[in-house]
């Protein structure tokens, strides 16, 4: 099973996206895990980080920062 090239297009870019992301702010050493899933119709893609404390001063750390997206594809019949 394929995704059409547009969706691996859109994939390809949110990814590339998140994991620049993780570069500029995660703290050093913080661990990244890309997870892609697809299945009949759709793909999904996550993307978890580490918060970093420096980029929400004030506000208590929650501990992770993730991306999470459902990309729909195909005619439904």
């Amino acid at each position: 099973m394929r995704a059409p090239r547009h969706v691996d297009a859109a994939v390809h870019r949110i990814s590339h996206e998140a994991v620049t992301n993780v570069v500029k702010h995660a703290p050093a050493g913080g661990a990244c895990q890309v997870l892609f899933t697809l299945s009949p119709g759709q793909v999904r893609l996550r993307v978890l980080s580490e918060l970093s404390p420096a980029h929400h001063p004030g506000r208590p750390r929650e501990g992770r920062w993730h991306v999470d997206v459902r990309i729909p594809f195909g005619v439904p019949a």
